[in-house]
């Protein structure tokens, strides 16, 4: 008879080993229904910003880990303008660019502009276009 073990999918690839802090972001927002809202983490953590943008950098499997790590991030009181802007810029991340462009109402009004405009500029212009014309899904 052939047992098959079942493991939890793990968040981390490669050999990174995530920090205390990072471990903590991972626990409440790996599963599929969060175990913490983007408050609270903000709130257990010494410093959010650095645990957050580590899952984001890091994390790849469950595929939506860093995509909430990057939203709690995005809608910290102060969040780092820096990675905001790189997400809008790289064209590698355009899942981190719309989370960006989803966010832009949380930020101060001129740094708010100078993101929008770096996104409808750089290389997620046409993809930003069309989450922006894209009709709204209704829930089932």
């Amino acid at each position: 008879m052939l047992t098959v073990l079942l493991l939890p999918t793990l968040a981390i690839a490669g050999p990174w080993q995530p920090s205390v802090p990072a471990q903590t972001v991972i626990d409440a927002l790996q599963p599929r229904h969060p175990l913490a809202d983007c408050a609270s983490l903000e709130q257990a953590l010494p410093s959010p910003a650095e645990a957050l943008t580590e899952v984001v950098e890091h994390a790849e499997l469950p595929p939506w880990l860093p995509l909430r790590a990057a939203t709690c991030l995005a809608q910290l009181p102060q969040p780092p303008l820096d990675q905001l802007r790189r997400w809008a810029l790289d064209p590698a991340t355009p899942a981190l660019a719309k989370v960006t462009a989803r966010h832009l109402s949380l930020l101060p009004e001129p740094v708010a502009r100078e993101l929008a405009q770096s996104v409808l500029e750089g290389p997620h212009a046409a993809l930003f276009e069309a989450w922006r014309t894209a009709p709204a899904q209704q829930a089932p």
